[in-house]
């Protein structure tokens, strides 16, 4: 695992400012993300005995990688532009997002690019919260019902797992409101894990737990310990919030180290004074892909010919028989419609998907754009 405290000591982040908030968080996004570039060229440490096990150019950006992201974006609904926008380089594999503040009847018609929306909880009684998982379009999933084990604020959780070669990958998302009951979190938490421990020990456990881990609180130290028991150790140790000249951690990844060899990294997108959190597994097989398919009729000369012959053959006397309009209409097109289908059935066909790198790089570049020019003015 790369340690990266050291790379939010070696530049002292700038003070936020009411007036200069725009600015300085500007200056914080570039001043890390020329950091984080050192990346590419660290040594990755083996999880299993902390030595380092190789030098790897590009560790981050391999095809071989599976990566997961989390944020606690608080409203999905006006920030999936530019949350998809700040992950166009980086093309995780999964998404955990907390607090959507959506109901279930607006949470299915977001619209998320190449992510489906595979699991998710949404409140009924209380705003705000909630819980959701969404996954790249052409990765097989199951969604792992976990809704007896749901109340509002005190535990928001949902659970995919997705089958590797070898083995199944469990990933939760978990959202815990800062007035929830941390007792019954914490048991139900348990409870949860025994279940899912059945089915495969390979679990991440993504979410915004508003436990304060940086500062070894006694909520967190409990949290912690319950999830050593189950070999699950927290990944991030940088912070997940800065707001003015405080620096706290509530949001937190968990994984077996063991089993994995992981990098973790933070992602400032500037779309919350919440920060992303990436981790990236190395060297992993892909999990199965879906094939995709679609439905098509074949419209050639046969097929219109035996159309033209089955209408032919139709009479249409009793149809003209009946006085009324409306009725003759769909007699006309019931019957229409029968031999339309016979002649051109639906067939199943693999989907050819053409990717247009260009279009995508457009996009890119034009928001770009104006998020220099709303710079500008603001500097005037």
């Amino acid at each position: 695992m790369v340690n990266l405290n050291t790379l939010h000591k070696d530049k002292e982040l700038l003070s936020h400012d009411t007036a200069n908030k725009h600015v300085n968080y500007t200056s914080k996004i570039n001043s890390y993300s020329s950091q984080c570039n050192q990346l590419t060229k660290s040594t990755i440490y083996n999880s299993k005995t902390n030595k380092p096990k190789q030098y790897i150019s590009n560790p981050i950006n391999s095809p071989n990688n599976f990566k997961i992201f989390h944020q606690n974006v608080r409203v999905l609904a006006n920030k999936t532009d530019e949350l998809l926008l700040s992950l166009s380089d980086i093309n995780p594999h999964i998404l955990c997002i907390t607090e959507h503040h959506l109901r279930s009847e607006e949470i299915n018609i977001i619209n998320l690019g190449q992510y489906t929306l595979g699991a998710y909880y949404c409140r009924r009684h209380y705003k705000q919260g909630g819980a959701s998982i969404c996954i790249l379009n052409n990765i097989m999933y199951e969604i792992i019902d976990l809704n007896q084990f749901n109340k509002e604020k005190d535990l928001e959780i949902y659970a995919l797992k997705i089958k590797f070669i070898l083995t199944y990958l469990i990933v939760l998302c978990i959202y815990r409101s800062p007035s929830g009951n941390f007792s019954y979190f914490i048991t139900q938490i348990e409870m949860v894990l025994n279940k899912l421990y059945k089915i495969s020990s390979n679990i991440i456990v993504c979410g915004d737990f508003n436990i304060k881990f940086l500062d070894s609180s006694s909520k967190a130290l409990l949290l912690e310990s319950l999830f050593y028991s189950f070999c699950l150790e927290s990944t991030v140790d940088f912070p997940t919030r800065i707001m003015h000249n405080t620096k706290i951690s509530i949001d937190n990844i968990f994984l077996v180290k063991k089993n994995l060899n992981t990098i973790t990294h933070p992602l400032i997108n500037g779309i919350l004074d919440h920060d992303g959190q990436i981790v990236t597994l190395l060297d992993v097989t892909s999990p199965p892909r879906k094939t995709p398919l679609i439905y098509i009729r074949e419209i050639n000369d046969y097929s219109i010919q035996r159309f033209i012959e089955l209408l032919s053959y139709k009479t249409w006397d009793t149809i003209f028989s009946n006085d009324n309009t409306n009725e003759i209409f769909n007699f006309f097109l019931d019957i229409y419609l029968k031999i339309f289908q016979t002649s051109f059935p639906l067939k199943k066909k693999t989907a050819i998907l053409n990717f247009k790198p260009w279009l995508s790089q457009g996009i890119k570049n034009s928001c770009t754009n104006k998020k220099k020019i709303v710079l500008k003015v603001e500097k005037l």
